[in-house]
């Protein structure tokens, strides 16, 4: 009962929802035409999570949510991701499923970014390098450096899709987003179901937003 009301629930504001995406989407587009390679794309993605740190302090989660967003809709290709991390369970999901999976997958994608980056002690990312890789991808490599000096390891992929650059995978000291999302959501599908996997998705929201 409760799974089908928050499914509901997510059916009703998925309309507006859209278009406010849409809205903002294209708000961050006309500001970031002149990002157009894959390192600026990974910059300005790294500068906005600085961002959202430094400001940590006055922001809630909501604001730093919505300071991230419209980045992390035009860096990331959320819809693609969605998609390969579901592999074949994707096309049995009916086009209502779909939808509500792709928005929740989007709300904890961003809201993950804004309950990790939320205060701030002179980190400061550092690019590597970025070269070719099979599959015509991108590897853009960087590290963030903290205030002892200790790093951590972000390298990201991205795949050129319609003329833009996307980010398609995330890798936090050499482990793959992905590949622990993949994983996880599938063994969800195959043992529990949908329904089962959008209320783990809807508890890991509710859960960050305490943090």
């Amino acid at each position: 009962m409760r799974i089908a009301f928050q499914i509901k629930a997510v059916m009703h504001v998925l309309i507006m929802t859209t278009v406010l995406m849409f809205t903002a989407v294209s708000y961050s587009w006309s500001q970031s035409l002149s990002i157009n390679n894959p390192r600026q794309i990974v910059e300005h993605l790294q500068d906005t999570l600085l961002k959202s740190m430094q400001e940590g302090s006055q922001l809630d989660y909501q604001g730093r949510f919505d300071l991230l967003a419209p980045v992390i809709d035009r860096s990331h290709d959320l819809n693609y991701i969605a998609h390969v991390i579901l592999g074949g369970h994707w096309i049995k999901l009916d086009t209502q499923q779909q939808h509500v999976f792709i928005e929740a997958f989007r709300k904890l994608s961003i809201g993950t970014y804004a309950g990790w980056f939320k205060s701030y002690n002179n980190e400061r990312f550092e690019f590597l390098e970025q070269r070719d890789i099979p599959r015509d991808q991108v590897l853009v490599r960087s590290q963030l450096i903290q205030e002892n000096g200790d790093t951590i390891g972000f390298d990201y992929i991205l795949r050129q899709e319609k003329g833009a650059w996307r980010i398609t995978n995330t890798l936090a000291n050499g482990v793959s987003d992905l590949a622990l999302k993949r994983s996880e959501y599938r063994s969800i599908l195959e043992k529990k179901g949908f329904p089962s996997l959008l209320e783990m998705l809807f508890e890991k929201i509710a859960l960050i937003k305490k943090k």
